[in-house]
């Protein structure tokens, strides 16, 4: 009999002993530090004991430590054309702060699409109007440029999901003053007052910067063309927007999945893409005479981080090109250093 209460008794000890290291292991994996253990161990909380059987997300940082090499990093890897970009860098599931480097207001280009496509989902979630609802085009909004409608698509109306994938998943210029219009310019730049983006502003539609108007001077009445002031954005402003995307925390949880999932879908790979093939990345694009954007959400074998470069006044469209995709190697080897501290 005592025998046996003395093996009952060792079985309890050993199974104690392997309890507290496996929740030790879990509580290291969680974050907690030495001092934070015991505490957690024999607290009466339930939310504390969970976290001995589930481990809990990694503890976020202010920023992460290598930010503050970046810099001269990147004036080594791109030497004298250093100031011709501004970057947006975040690994949000480890640091609260991004590396931002050289942000300013200037041209998005088809980056603007983006707060288009907020705002309407912000009037999806209202009820005001629905992604099924279907839409004609005006003539008036019918562009060149970028996207694949055209004059012929005038009695053909869409829903507004689909001028939605049209405008981001091929840059359709024609789909995105519909939603301008549908949505209302000054109602788009009043969201986009009321959510922060103090860099960004909608002042013309796609393609349509310049205005005619009647001019009468004595008897004879002239036309004439007036140019208005260009959009604006900033990466900042870009990357707030993406990240917001990625937290659930831009418009709701359906509402932003939709969203990272129409970005998924961008047709246009030449450079991120291009860049790291194994990654998901949902971005969207932005070219101009002159300038060269890309901004998105990459979903890699390591982790998830938001980058947004923009390059205005390029030494060349190539060299753009591939000076992002040596940045976007850089940035998703950092994610790595990140998860590993």
């Amino acid at each position: 009999m005592g025998k046996t209460i003395l093996q009952f008794m060792a079985y309890f000890c050993i199974l104690m002993v392997l309890s507290l290291e496996v929740g030790f292991m879990r509580l290291t994996w969680a974050g907690y530090s030495l001092s934070e253990m015991p505490e957690v161990f024999f607290s009466g909380s339930m939310a504390d004991r969970l976290a001995l059987q589930e481990p809990l997300p990694h503890k976020k940082v202010q920023r992460g430590e290598d930010q503050a090499n970046m810099p001269a990093d990147l004036q080594v890897l791109l030497e004298e054309r250093t100031n011709d970009y501004a970057i947006y860098y975040l690994r949000p599931d480890y640091e609260q702060e991004p590396f931002v480097q050289g942000s300013r207001q200037q041209q998005p280009a088809s980056m603007i699409k983006l707060f288009v496509m907020a705002k309407a989902m912000e009037e999806v979630k209202a009820g005001h109007i629905s992604l099924d609802e279907p839409v004609k085009l005006q003539k008036e909004d019918i562009v060149g440029g970028a996207g694949k409608l055209t004059i012929y698509d005038l009695e053909k109306p869409l829903t507004v999901k689909e001028l939605i994938a049209l405008m981001i998943q091929v840059s359709d210029n024609t789909a995105t003053n519909t939603l301008i219009t549908k949505l209302g310019m000054e109602e788009i730049n009043a969201y986009l007052a009321e959510k922060g983006y103090a860099d960004t502003k909608i002042n013309h539609k796609m393609m349509l910067q310049k205005v005619e108007t009647l001019e009468k001077k004595g008897k004879r009445t002239r036309k004439v063309m007036t140019k208005l002031p260009s959009n604006i954005s900033s990466v900042q402003d870009v990357g707030t927007l993406l990240t917001r995307i990625y937290k659930h925390e831009c418009v709701g949880e359906k509402e932003d999945d939709l969203m990272a999932e129409i970005l998924k879908g961008q047709e246009d790979k030449a450079c991120f893409n291009a860049a790291l093939p194994d990654w998901q990345i949902g971005h969207k694009t932005g070219e101009y005479s002159g300038l060269f954007h890309d901004g998105g959400i990459f979903y890699g074998p390591e982790g998830n981080f938001v980058l947004v470069i923009f390059c205005e006044k390029y030494a060349g469209r190539q060299i753009a090109i591939e000076d992002m995709q040596e940045m976007a190697w850089y940035f998703a080897a950092r994610l790595s250093d990140m998860k590993n501290k």
